[in-house]
């Protein structure tokens, strides 16, 4: 996926030469044709970063989850080794036995955290299609980690803190 970033938002180009566009106020997103994207269509949710908060993107196919995500606690996106890929984790700590989580390739991001901001805390804002604009329905606290291999459903020994929250 090719990613081009400017002061209004991103654009992505994917598999099929279209563009995932975003655009930003700040943490918010705006406007985004990604729930019209292929990226979509397909099921795979997508995370954006910007000015210090993810943005997780939820397709229409996947809102039968939208329940383990929104009662949550708050998430851990992990970095690390799947099947020999380099490949992430984003888990919904509810503090059960079997939290939801699942995992996603880096062509489901538009910036990677790198290795170095491991144990930072930030935003995560979840958005489903609201009629053709994005409509922000919740915020978790989430920690990045990275980890040997995935999965890696451990838990971390403290909840993520926001400022904002």
């Amino acid at each position: 996926m090719n990613i081009t970033h400017s002061a209004s938002g991103l654009t992505a180009s994917c598999e099929n030469n279209t563009f995932l566009t975003i655009s930003n106020n700040g943490q918010q997103i705006v406007k985004t044709n990604y729930f019209t994207s292929e990226h979509a269509i397909m099921g795979l949710f997508y995370l954006s970063i910007n000015a210090g908060a993810a943005r997780l993107l939820v397709p229409d196919a996947a809102e039968h989850w939208l329940h383990d995500i929104l009662s949550s606690d708050y998430a851990i996106l992990t970095r690390g080794p799947r099947d020999g890929e380099p490949g992430y984790e984003l888990l919904f700590e509810d503090n059960s036995d079997e939290p939801f989580m699942f995992h996603m390739s880096s062509a489901s991001f538009d910036r990677l955290l790198p290795e170095s901001d491991a144990g930072i805390d930030l935003p995560l804002l979840i958005y489903v299609d609201g009629g053709g604009t994005p409509l922000l329905l919740a915020q978790k606290a989430m920690r990045f980690r990275v980890a040997p291999e995935l999965p890696w459903m451990e838990p971390i020994p403290n909840p993520p803190i926001i400022a904002n929250e």
